[in-house]
């Protein structure tokens, strides 16, 4: 089954597929930012609600008998997660730190 950007999926099965996708252990959340980065390289990540969908849709296939309202806390969470991942890429790519601009202003605090 197809649900994001065949390579997409690929790094969406990495994560999902394992008993453990949801727990969030350091080799879990690995694969998941890993997924993440693909659906900024790969796929368009604007729309959270379809990407919550589609996350729940894979975890429902893959474990039936993970709870439902559980499922869909953890998709809505790591769709949101996705968005604010691919945005922090896209908009970070071009920014400069140490910014000396910045750094030598005297910002006038209320």
């Amino acid at each position: 089954m197809e649900y994001f950007h065949p390579k997409v999926d690929k790094y969406l099965a990495r994560w999902i597929l394992r008993d453990t996708w949801h727990t969030g252990n350091a080799h879990d959340s690995k694969r998941f930012y890993h997924f993440a980065k693909a659906m900024h390289l790969y796929h368009s990540t604007g729309n959270t609600s379809q990407i919550k969908e589609t996350i729940s849709k894979a975890v429902e296939q893959n474990h039936p008998n993970f709870e439902a309202n559980e499922r869909e806390r953890i998709a809505a969470e790591r769709a949101s997660e996705v968005t604010l991942i691919a945005d922090y890429i896209t908009f970070s790519q071009d920014l400069v730190v140490p910014d000396q601009t910045i750094e030598n202003w005297e910002p006038q605090f209320k």
